[in-house]
């Protein structure tokens, strides 16, 4: 990867082309971890939704059509500090914000065991 100053500016030199990446870059795809977000379903999440965004990501991160993840590993994924049973209110929460803004596109299952 070229580094120069001028990082957004693709030079010509006789037949080739030459790119100069911003080198940080590498950080964002370095490890292959990146994720293609809808945009338009995005833009469709209300503001104050970090969690549906959130999840939006985890979810488009990965190429399984099941996925599972256990409650205790998303509270800390997703950072949550308070409680519990405030995550899964939280949690469900985020996840009708993300069928809202889905509007009849193909949509997303979860299933949360009733506390006891």
């Amino acid at each position: 990867m070229a580094t120069k100053a001028a990082p957004h500016l693709a030079h010509r030199i006789g037949v080739r082309l030459e790119y100069t990446l911003d080198p940080r870059w590498r950080m964002l795809f370095g490890n292959r971890e990146f994720a293609l977000i809808d945009w338009d379903k995005r833009l469709q999440i209300g503001k104050g939704q970090d969690m549906a965004k959130a999840l939006q990501h985890l979810i488009a991160a990965s190429a399984d059509r099941l996925q599972r993840y256990a409650l205790d590993w998303l509270k800390v994924k997703l950072q949550y500090g308070g409680r519990i049973r405030d995550f899964r209110e939280a949690l469900a929460r985020s996840m009708r914000e993300l069928e809202r803004s889905s509007k009849g596109k193909e949509q997303l299952a979860v299933w949360l065991p009733i506390s006891t």
